[in-house]
């Protein structure tokens, strides 16, 4: 089973995965060396429509370099890594996490559901969808600041979000839940 965890900035993704790390049947997806980045990059290209549309799309969002490293080559390799091996799998900030990077295009509905529509999927996504106020101040709490607080990022991230849960809201592989508790407990119910 290989379950990604998405949610706008501040929603609760880093806390979930500190929380569950340390269970024993479930395993956190990292990538750390670039020749295992590029090793599992190469693996993704079997998806090669989905890798040319990534690839289209990371280059007409380009704004800088770490942005591309991560949408193109680190959050689209995770899956292909975690297809390895078995047992649970957990993915923090994956595919889906792109959907948010590429504010630019993906804001359109068409546009988001042809991404979605070739998007490798895992087999579950785990949707944190916090209240505004919660998100806000977690933001706040944050020893580090990006720029995923500037306002009209926000409203672009936000604008994706909605659309991701309107377009997914009656596709079972999707679970939406309210807060990271709730997440906890769906971890719990799902070993039992």
């Amino acid at each position: 089973m290989i379950i990604e965890i998405f949610g706008l900035p501040g929603s609760g993704k880093s806390t979930l995965v500190s929380r569950i790390k340390d269970r024993g049947d479930i395993s956190i997806v990292t990538l750390n060396a670039k020749r295992e980045i590029l090793y599992y990059t190469l693996r993704s290209f079997q998806h090669i429509v989905f890798k040319c549309v990534d690839l289209l799309i990371a280059l007409l969002s380009f704004t800088q370099p770490t942005l591309f490293w991560n949408t193109f080559f680190i959050r689209s390799s995770k899956l292909y890594k975690a297809k390895k091996g078995v047992g649970t799998k957990v993915i923090e900030e994956g595919s889906h996490q792109n959907t948010l990077s590429h504010t630019r295009i993906l804001r359109f509905k068409p546009l988001l559901q042809l991404y979605l529509y070739l998007l490798p999927k895992p087999d579950k996504v785990l949707i944190l969808h916090i209240t505004e106020e919660e998100r806000q101040k977690n933001l706040e709490k944050r020893v580090w600041r990006s720029d995923v607080a500037k306002p009209g990022r926000t409203d672009s991230m936000q604008k994706i979000h909605k659309l991701l849960l309107e377009l997914t809201e009656h596709d079972s592989r999707y679970v939406v839940v309210s807060s990271v508790e709730e997440a906890e407990v769906y971890f719990h119910e799902y070993e039992s």
